[in-house]
Protein backbone atom coordinates (compact mmCIF):
# COMPACT_ATOMS: atom_id res chain seq x y z
CA UNK A 1 0.00 0.00 0.00
CA UNK A 2 2.76 2.13 0.62
CA UNK A 3 4.88 1.87 -2.05
CA UNK A 4 1.54 2.02 -4.43
CA UNK A 5 0.88 5.34 -3.30
CA UNK A 6 4.67 6.42 -3.40
CA UNK A 7 4.05 5.64 -7.04
CA UNK A 8 1.33 7.63 -7.36
CA UNK A 9 2.62 10.74 -5.65
CA UNK A 10 5.82 10.08 -7.89
CA UNK A 11 3.95 9.88 -11.30
CA UNK A 12 1.62 13.12 -10.06
CA UNK A 13 4.68 15.00 -9.26
CA UNK A 14 6.17 14.17 -12.83
CA UNK A 15 2.92 14.80 -14.46
CA UNK A 16 3.05 18.24 -12.69
CA UNK A 17 6.95 18.74 -14.07
CA UNK A 18 6.29 17.94 -17.46
CA UNK A 19 3.24 19.79 -18.09
CA UNK A 20 5.20 23.11 -18.08
CA UNK A 21 7.06 21.48 -20.78
CA UNK A 22 4.92 20.51 -22.79
CA UNK A 23 4.04 23.80 -24.88
CA UNK A 24 7.99 24.00 -25.28
CA UNK A 25 8.01 20.47 -26.85
CA UNK A 26 5.33 21.20 -28.82
CA UNK A 27 7.36 24.25 -30.41
CA UNK A 28 10.07 22.01 -31.10
CA UNK A 29 8.31 19.20 -32.87
CA UNK A 30 6.59 22.38 -35.00
CA UNK A 31 9.81 24.04 -35.80
CA UNK A 32 11.00 20.73 -36.96
CA UNK A 33 8.06 19.78 -39.10
CA UNK A 34 8.01 22.94 -40.77
CA UNK A 35 11.81 22.63 -41.38
CA UNK A 36 11.64 19.80 -43.42
CA UNK A 37 8.09 21.08 -44.84
CA UNK A 38 9.76 24.12 -46.44
CA UNK A 39 13.12 22.03 -46.98
CA UNK A 40 11.18 19.76 -49.18
CA UNK A 41 9.65 22.55 -51.35
CA UNK A 42 12.12 25.38 -51.63
CA UNK A 43 15.58 23.55 -51.68
CA UNK A 44 14.94 21.81 -55.50
CA UNK A 45 14.24 25.50 -56.48
CA UNK A 46 17.11 26.58 -54.97
CA UNK A 47 19.59 24.39 -56.24
CA UNK A 48 18.05 24.70 -60.11
CA UNK A 49 18.78 28.48 -59.40
CA UNK A 50 21.94 27.96 -58.49
CA UNK A 51 22.99 25.39 -61.40
CA UNK A 52 21.39 28.37 -63.60
CA UNK A 53 23.19 31.01 -62.45
CA UNK A 54 26.47 29.13 -62.62
CA UNK A 55 25.82 28.17 -66.23
CA UNK A 56 24.54 32.18 -67.52
CA UNK A 57 28.24 33.10 -64.73
CA UNK A 58 30.20 30.85 -67.23
CA UNK A 59 28.65 31.90 -71.10
CA UNK A 60 29.05 35.37 -69.85
CA UNK A 61 32.79 35.21 -68.97
CA UNK A 62 33.29 32.86 -72.17
CA UNK A 63 32.09 35.96 -73.81
CA UNK A 64 33.68 38.62 -72.51
CA UNK A 65 37.12 37.07 -72.58
CA UNK A 66 35.98 36.56 -76.36
CA UNK A 67 35.33 40.21 -76.78
CA UNK A 68 38.77 41.67 -75.07
CA UNK A 69 40.71 39.27 -77.02
CA UNK A 70 39.07 40.56 -79.96
CA UNK A 71 39.58 44.37 -78.76
CA UNK A 72 43.64 43.66 -78.30
CA UNK A 73 44.00 43.88 -82.18
CA UNK A 74 42.43 47.56 -82.24
CA UNK A 75 44.59 50.88 -82.13
CA UNK A 76 45.04 51.68 -78.06
CA UNK A 77 42.59 54.16 -77.85
CA UNK A 78 39.82 51.86 -79.65
CA UNK A 79 40.43 48.73 -77.97
CA UNK A 80 40.24 50.93 -74.64
CA UNK A 81 36.62 51.91 -75.07
CA UNK A 82 35.68 49.16 -76.97
CA UNK A 83 36.69 47.11 -73.55
CA UNK A 84 35.08 49.60 -71.53
CA UNK A 85 31.63 48.89 -73.52
CA UNK A 86 31.97 45.49 -73.19
CA UNK A 87 33.02 45.46 -68.86
CA UNK A 88 30.05 47.74 -68.41
CA UNK A 89 27.65 45.38 -70.42
CA UNK A 90 28.82 42.73 -68.30
CA UNK A 91 27.88 44.64 -65.50
CA UNK A 92 24.59 44.81 -66.77
CA UNK A 93 24.47 41.17 -66.98
CA UNK A 94 25.34 40.41 -63.33
CA UNK A 95 22.73 42.77 -62.15
CA UNK A 96 25.25 45.49 -60.93
CA UNK A 97 23.98 48.92 -61.12
CA UNK A 98 25.31 52.07 -62.00
CA UNK A 99 25.41 54.27 -58.82
CA UNK A 100 24.63 57.23 -60.98
CA UNK A 101 21.48 55.67 -61.55
CA UNK A 102 20.78 55.04 -57.90
CA UNK A 103 18.28 57.32 -55.20
CA UNK A 104 19.43 58.33 -51.83
CA UNK A 105 17.37 56.32 -49.32
CA UNK A 106 17.72 58.82 -46.59
CA UNK A 107 15.68 61.42 -47.75
CA UNK A 108 12.06 62.01 -45.70
CA UNK A 109 10.17 59.48 -47.15
CA UNK A 110 12.91 56.29 -46.60
CA UNK A 111 13.54 58.00 -43.15
CA UNK A 112 9.97 57.72 -42.17
CA UNK A 113 9.78 54.34 -43.43
CA UNK A 114 12.80 53.60 -41.53
CA UNK A 115 11.62 55.03 -38.44
CA UNK A 116 8.09 53.58 -38.56
CA UNK A 117 9.85 49.76 -39.39
CA UNK A 118 11.93 50.69 -36.10
CA UNK A 119 9.43 51.17 -33.67
CA UNK A 120 6.61 48.59 -35.01
CA UNK A 121 9.70 45.71 -34.95
CA UNK A 122 8.90 45.27 -38.58
CA UNK A 123 12.57 45.78 -39.28
CA UNK A 124 12.58 44.60 -43.56
CA UNK A 125 16.59 45.44 -43.40
CA UNK A 126 16.41 47.22 -46.78
CA UNK A 127 17.31 50.73 -44.80
CA UNK A 128 19.08 50.67 -42.12
CA UNK A 129 22.04 53.18 -40.49
CA UNK A 130 25.50 52.63 -40.93
CA UNK A 131 27.17 55.59 -38.57
CA UNK A 132 28.26 54.60 -35.35
CA UNK A 133 25.78 57.86 -34.06
CA UNK A 134 22.72 56.39 -36.19
CA UNK A 135 23.37 53.01 -34.77
CA UNK A 136 23.53 54.17 -31.06
CA UNK A 137 20.52 56.30 -31.87
CA UNK A 138 18.55 53.82 -33.41
CA UNK A 139 18.70 51.84 -30.02
CA UNK A 140 17.54 54.72 -28.23
CA UNK A 141 14.79 55.28 -30.04
CA UNK A 142 13.81 51.30 -29.93
CA UNK A 143 13.77 51.37 -26.38
CA UNK A 144 11.27 54.87 -26.67
CA UNK A 145 8.98 53.78 -29.40
CA UNK A 146 8.37 50.00 -28.95
CA UNK A 147 6.52 50.57 -25.66
CA UNK A 148 4.94 54.11 -27.04
CA UNK A 149 3.54 52.36 -29.95
CA UNK A 150 2.72 49.27 -27.97
CA UNK A 151 1.00 51.76 -25.92
CA UNK A 152 -0.82 53.58 -28.63
CA UNK A 153 -2.06 50.36 -30.25
CA UNK A 154 -3.67 49.00 -26.92
CA UNK A 155 -5.14 52.35 -26.51
CA UNK A 156 -6.03 52.22 -29.94
CA UNK A 157 -7.61 48.75 -30.10
CA UNK A 158 -9.41 49.78 -26.88
CA UNK A 159 -11.24 52.32 -28.49
CA UNK A 160 -12.13 50.19 -31.31
CA UNK A 161 -13.69 47.85 -28.69
CA UNK A 162 -15.64 49.88 -26.87
CA UNK A 163 -17.35 51.48 -30.26
CA UNK A 164 -17.65 47.31 -31.60
CA UNK A 165 -19.26 47.08 -27.70
CA UNK A 166 -21.87 49.97 -28.28
CA UNK A 167 -23.03 48.90 -31.40
CA UNK A 168 -23.54 45.54 -30.35
CA UNK A 169 -25.43 47.02 -27.54
CA UNK A 170 -27.28 48.98 -29.92
CA UNK A 171 -28.14 45.82 -32.39
CA UNK A 172 -29.16 43.87 -28.86
CA UNK A 173 -31.49 46.68 -27.74
CA UNK A 174 -33.35 46.92 -31.25
CA UNK A 175 -33.85 43.08 -31.58
CA UNK A 176 -34.34 42.44 -27.83
CA UNK A 177 -37.20 41.37 -26.63
CA UNK A 178 -39.94 44.10 -24.46
CA UNK A 179 -43.01 42.93 -21.58
CA UNK A 180 -46.15 43.75 -22.84
CA UNK A 181 -46.45 47.31 -20.77
CA UNK A 182 -43.28 48.02 -23.23
CA UNK A 183 -42.21 50.40 -20.15
CA UNK A 184 -39.21 47.43 -19.14
CA UNK A 185 -37.15 45.01 -20.57
CA UNK A 186 -37.77 41.33 -19.73
CA UNK A 187 -36.28 39.56 -16.73
CA UNK A 188 -31.92 39.59 -16.07
CA UNK A 189 -31.25 43.71 -17.82
CA UNK A 190 -29.39 44.32 -14.47
CA UNK A 191 -25.34 43.36 -14.27
CA UNK A 192 -25.80 39.96 -15.99
CA UNK A 193 -27.60 41.64 -18.86
CA UNK A 194 -23.77 43.57 -19.79
CA UNK A 195 -22.62 40.28 -19.02
CA UNK A 196 -23.93 38.18 -21.61
CA UNK A 197 -24.37 40.97 -24.03
CA UNK A 198 -20.11 41.00 -23.60
CA UNK A 199 -20.29 37.18 -23.96
CA UNK A 200 -22.24 37.04 -27.29
CA UNK A 201 -20.34 39.67 -29.16
CA UNK A 202 -19.34 37.73 -32.13
CA UNK A 203 -15.31 37.57 -31.94
CA UNK A 204 -15.26 35.53 -35.03
CA UNK A 205 -17.15 38.76 -37.28
CA UNK A 206 -14.19 41.09 -35.83
CA UNK A 207 -11.81 38.35 -36.54
CA UNK A 208 -13.56 38.09 -40.05
CA UNK A 209 -12.94 42.38 -40.62
CA UNK A 210 -9.52 41.90 -39.69
CA UNK A 211 -8.76 39.37 -42.58
CA UNK A 212 -10.97 41.31 -44.75
CA UNK A 213 -9.20 44.40 -44.14
CA UNK A 214 -5.64 42.03 -45.09
CA UNK A 215 -7.34 41.30 -48.41
CA UNK A 216 -8.39 45.39 -49.00
CA UNK A 217 -4.59 46.76 -48.31
CA UNK A 218 -3.57 43.59 -50.43
CA UNK A 219 -5.72 45.36 -53.31
CA UNK A 220 -4.85 48.70 -52.23
CA UNK A 221 -1.17 48.12 -52.56
CA UNK A 222 -1.58 46.46 -56.10
CA UNK A 223 -2.64 49.99 -57.08
CA UNK A 224 0.23 51.95 -55.54
CA UNK A 225 3.21 49.43 -56.58
CA UNK A 226 2.85 49.01 -60.63
CA UNK A 227 5.39 45.67 -60.39
CA UNK A 228 3.44 43.70 -57.52
CA UNK A 229 0.73 41.59 -58.29
CA UNK A 230 -2.34 40.67 -56.08
CA UNK A 231 -0.23 37.63 -54.85
CA UNK A 232 3.11 39.43 -54.08
CA UNK A 233 0.38 42.14 -52.43
CA UNK A 234 -0.70 39.34 -49.96
CA UNK A 235 2.89 38.11 -49.43
CA UNK A 236 3.50 41.28 -48.25
CA UNK A 237 0.31 42.63 -46.09
CA UNK A 238 0.96 39.21 -44.48
CA UNK A 239 4.62 39.43 -43.61
CA UNK A 240 3.98 42.90 -42.57
CA UNK A 241 0.98 42.23 -40.19
CA UNK A 242 3.13 39.94 -38.37
CA UNK A 243 5.81 41.91 -37.82
CA UNK A 244 7.86 38.94 -39.42
CA UNK A 245 9.71 41.94 -42.17
CA UNK A 246 11.59 39.62 -44.39
CA UNK A 247 12.71 42.35 -46.81
CA UNK A 248 12.60 40.63 -50.18
CA UNK A 249 9.30 42.43 -50.86
CA UNK A 250 9.25 46.14 -50.10
CA UNK A 251 7.76 49.40 -51.48
CA UNK A 252 9.40 51.44 -54.20
CA UNK A 253 7.73 54.22 -54.47
CA UNK A 254 8.66 56.69 -51.81
CA UNK A 255 5.58 58.75 -51.70
CA UNK A 256 3.49 55.98 -50.94
CA UNK A 257 5.34 54.93 -47.46
CA UNK A 258 2.95 56.82 -45.34
CA UNK A 259 -0.26 55.51 -46.82
CA UNK A 260 0.92 52.46 -46.32
CA UNK A 261 2.21 52.98 -42.73
CA UNK A 262 -1.17 53.74 -41.88
CA UNK A 263 -2.74 50.99 -43.48
CA UNK A 264 -0.38 48.69 -41.42
CA UNK A 265 -1.25 50.13 -38.44
CA UNK A 266 -4.92 50.11 -38.62
CA UNK A 267 -4.28 46.54 -39.05
CA UNK A 268 -2.51 46.52 -36.12
CA UNK A 269 -4.69 47.99 -34.40
CA UNK A 270 -7.75 45.51 -35.24
CA UNK A 271 -5.40 42.78 -34.26
CA UNK A 272 -5.23 44.60 -31.18
CA UNK A 273 -8.94 44.98 -30.53
CA UNK A 274 -9.60 41.39 -31.20
CA UNK A 275 -7.35 40.75 -28.55
CA UNK A 276 -9.15 43.33 -26.30
CA UNK A 277 -12.70 41.64 -26.65
CA UNK A 278 -11.02 38.25 -25.64
CA UNK A 279 -9.47 39.71 -22.48
CA UNK A 280 -13.12 41.56 -21.96
CA UNK A 281 -14.95 38.56 -22.36
CA UNK A 282 -12.69 36.18 -20.32
CA UNK A 283 -13.32 38.92 -17.41
CA UNK A 284 -17.24 38.40 -17.80
CA UNK A 285 -16.98 35.25 -17.87
CA UNK A 286 -15.35 35.18 -14.27
CA UNK A 287 -17.81 36.91 -13.29
CA UNK A 288 -20.35 34.35 -14.67
CA UNK A 289 -19.21 31.76 -13.48
CA UNK A 290 -19.40 33.39 -9.99
CA UNK A 291 -22.65 34.06 -10.66
CA UNK A 292 -23.30 30.09 -11.72
CA UNK A 293 -21.86 28.83 -8.44
CA UNK A 294 -23.87 31.21 -6.01
CA UNK A 295 -27.19 29.72 -8.45
CA UNK A 296 -25.50 26.40 -7.83
CA UNK A 297 -25.56 27.02 -4.04
CA UNK A 298 -28.59 28.49 -3.63
CA UNK A 299 -30.14 25.65 -5.55
CA UNK A 300 -28.76 23.28 -3.18
CA UNK A 301 -29.24 24.80 -0.30
CA UNK A 302 -33.13 25.71 -1.11
CA UNK A 303 -33.31 21.82 -2.01
CA UNK A 304 -32.19 20.98 1.10
CA UNK A 305 -34.45 22.98 2.73
CA UNK A 306 -37.73 21.57 0.95
CA UNK A 307 -36.67 18.10 1.63
CA UNK A 308 -36.38 19.22 5.24
CA UNK A 309 -39.92 20.63 4.98
CA UNK A 310 -41.34 18.04 3.43
CA UNK A 311 -42.42 20.40 0.62
CA UNK A 312 -43.88 17.67 -2.08
CA UNK A 313 -44.97 20.55 -4.54
CA UNK A 314 -44.76 20.11 -8.34
CA UNK A 315 -41.75 22.94 -7.93
CA UNK A 316 -39.80 20.68 -5.39
CA UNK A 317 -40.28 17.73 -7.22
CA UNK A 318 -38.96 18.81 -10.24
CA UNK A 319 -35.87 19.97 -8.46
CA UNK A 320 -35.33 16.80 -6.63
CA UNK A 321 -33.05 15.42 -8.62
CA UNK A 322 -30.84 12.57 -8.24
CA UNK A 323 -27.69 14.87 -8.63
CA UNK A 324 -29.39 17.55 -5.54
CA UNK A 325 -30.38 14.92 -3.40
CA UNK A 326 -27.15 13.71 -2.66
CA UNK A 327 -24.71 16.17 -1.11
CA UNK A 328 -22.91 16.82 -4.21
CA UNK A 329 -19.41 18.41 -4.33
CA UNK A 330 -19.27 21.11 -6.42
CA UNK A 331 -16.22 21.63 -8.40
CA UNK A 332 -15.07 24.38 -10.28
CA UNK A 333 -14.59 21.46 -13.55
CA UNK A 334 -18.34 20.79 -12.96
CA UNK A 335 -20.00 24.23 -13.10
CA UNK A 336 -17.74 25.32 -16.31
CA UNK A 337 -18.37 21.78 -18.30
CA UNK A 338 -22.54 22.59 -17.70
CA UNK A 339 -21.17 25.82 -20.42
CA UNK A 340 -21.63 26.28 -23.77
CA UNK A 341 -18.07 24.99 -25.74
CA UNK A 342 -17.43 28.74 -26.31
CA UNK A 343 -17.67 29.71 -22.84
CA UNK A 344 -15.29 26.15 -21.89
CA UNK A 345 -13.01 27.28 -24.72
CA UNK A 346 -12.20 30.51 -22.99
CA UNK A 347 -11.74 29.43 -19.76
CA UNK A 348 -9.22 27.12 -20.97
CA UNK A 349 -7.34 30.46 -22.13
CA UNK A 350 -8.14 32.26 -18.97
CA UNK A 351 -4.68 33.34 -16.60
CA UNK A 352 -4.39 30.45 -14.45
CA UNK A 353 -4.43 33.37 -11.36
CA UNK A 354 -8.16 33.89 -12.00
CA UNK A 355 -8.40 30.15 -12.25
CA UNK A 356 -7.25 29.90 -8.93
CA UNK A 357 -9.41 32.77 -7.51
CA UNK A 358 -12.48 30.91 -8.71
CA UNK A 359 -11.07 27.54 -7.47
CA UNK A 360 -10.50 28.93 -3.80
CA UNK A 361 -14.16 30.80 -4.44
CA UNK A 362 -16.35 27.79 -5.56
CA UNK A 363 -14.68 25.61 -2.79
CA UNK A 364 -15.46 27.98 -0.06
CA UNK A 365 -19.11 28.25 -1.50
CA UNK A 366 -19.21 24.34 -1.79
CA UNK A 367 -18.40 24.50 2.12
CA UNK A 368 -21.12 26.54 3.24
CA UNK A 369 -23.61 24.63 1.34
CA UNK A 370 -22.69 21.70 2.52
CA UNK A 371 -22.56 23.00 6.15
CA UNK A 372 -26.04 24.86 5.61
CA UNK A 373 -27.24 21.32 4.08
CA UNK A 374 -26.33 19.33 7.17
CA UNK A 375 -27.85 21.87 9.71
CA UNK A 376 -31.31 21.04 10.70
CA UNK A 377 -32.74 24.26 11.84
CA UNK A 378 -36.55 23.15 11.50
CA UNK A 379 -37.90 22.68 15.12
CA UNK A 380 -39.17 19.14 15.40
CA UNK A 381 -43.06 18.61 17.24
CA UNK A 382 -42.99 16.43 20.40
CA UNK A 383 -46.50 15.34 21.43
CA UNK A 384 -47.37 15.96 24.96
CA UNK A 385 -50.67 14.48 26.74
CA UNK A 386 -52.72 17.10 26.44
CA UNK A 387 -50.85 19.36 23.57
CA UNK A 388 -48.59 19.81 20.97
CA UNK A 389 -45.72 21.75 21.67
CA UNK A 390 -43.04 22.97 19.11
CA UNK A 391 -39.29 22.28 20.93
CA UNK A 392 -35.98 23.23 19.43
CA UNK A 393 -33.47 20.40 18.81
CA UNK A 394 -31.83 21.64 22.47
CA UNK A 395 -34.79 21.20 24.34
CA UNK A 396 -35.52 17.90 22.96
CA UNK A 397 -32.51 16.78 24.16
CA UNK A 398 -33.37 18.32 27.41
CA UNK A 399 -36.75 16.77 27.67
CA UNK A 400 -35.07 13.10 26.46
CA UNK A 401 -32.25 13.17 29.29
CA UNK A 402 -35.21 14.26 31.43
CA UNK A 403 -36.95 11.10 30.74
CA UNK A 404 -33.96 8.78 30.71
CA UNK A 405 -32.87 9.45 34.49
CA UNK A 406 -36.73 9.78 35.51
Amino acid sequence: MVVALGTLRLVRSLQRGVRPVFPLLLLVGYTIIGAFIFKAIEQPHEIEHLAQLKTYREDQLEDIVFALNRAQHREPEKAFNLSLRILRRYERRLGLIDPEHVQPQWDIWGATHFVFTVYTTIGYGTIYPVTDAGRFLTILFAFIGIPLALIALIALGSFLARLCKRLWSLVLSATRCFSANDEKPVDGVASKEKEDDMLSFPVSLLILLTVAWVFLCSWLFTEMEEDWDYTTSLYFAMISFTTIGFGDIVPKNPKYMIPIGVLLLIGLALVSTVLSVIQQQIEALSQGVEEKINMDCQETTMVAEQEANGDESDEAKKLLTPQTQKAKKMSLSTVVGGMSLRKQMLFKIMPDSSKQTLKAYCKKKATMTTAACQTDPIPRKITCPNSTITRSNDDVNDLLLMSFWD
